[in-house]
């Protein structure tokens, strides 16, 4: 008896799994779906437009779908013309892919149509060290300091080409200036480690890291 009534349970457990599964509840539009559907909305009225292409190709590729994401972006830099950041945008999508060449090659018609853009530099650093092209990197980091001098990620990445050239005194240099910003990052520490220098924090700092407990 006692078997019957456990098989009758285990089989009335599977029917709420089953019936659950198939829920409207667990269909319900996440918050990008949702913000998918606005995007489409938004072109609907506004064709073409390459800020709205950028930004559902963004969301879709969040979603998966990076067939459709890619798409779109295409579409984007295609429309675009002049219109700022959608080369840029393009270009950090085709990184998280590892597509780096075409991404070197958004970069630079994106600095092409405004070279005061940082954070273009700093990517395209990022992007000629993946490559290989060190000199290019370090040349591309120091553009986006002179932009934005007071980056710490902008220094801490500078610091790591310079490193990886093996001019070990500028890195040394530019991990303690990172440090400067980013008072015991532990990126900068084990950098000036590798390089065989001991890092002291300055007495008195306050490092912005610590919860104070």
């Amino acid at each position: 008896m006692v078997v019957i009534l456990l098989a009758v349970i285990v089989g009335l457990l599977a029917l709420i799994v089953v019936f659950l599964a198939n829920s409207p509840l667990f269909d319900e539009p996440t918050a990008l779906d949702l913000s998918r559907q606005e995007l489409v909305t938004a072109l609907d009225a506004s064709p073409g437009d390459p800020d709205l292409l950028m930004s559902l190709a963004e969301v879709e590729y969040e979603l998966g779908r990076e067939q459709e994401a890619f798409e779109h972006a295409e579409q984007a830099v295609a429309n675009a013309g002049a219109t700022p950041l959608i080369n840029m945008r393009h270009a950090m999508l085709l990184m998280r892919e590892g597509r780096v060449a075409e991404a070197r090659s958004a970069l630079e018609a994106e600095i092409a149509l405004d070279d005061s853009q940082a954070e273009a530099h700093f990517l395209l650093g990022q992007v000629l060290r993946e490559e290989g092209d060190l000199e290019g990197a370090i040349a591309s980091f120091e553009r986006a300091l002179g932009l934005s001098p007071t980056n710490g990620d902008y220094r801490l990445l500078y610091a790591d080409a310079l490193a990886l050239a093996g001019r070990d005194m500028e890195a040394t240099a530019a991990y303690e200036s990172a440090l400067a910003v980013l008072p015991g990052d532990e990126r900068a520490i084990q950098g000036l480690a590798r390089l065989g220098v001991t890092y002291v924090e300055p007495t008195g700092t306050v490092n912005p890291h610590d919860s104070g407990e």
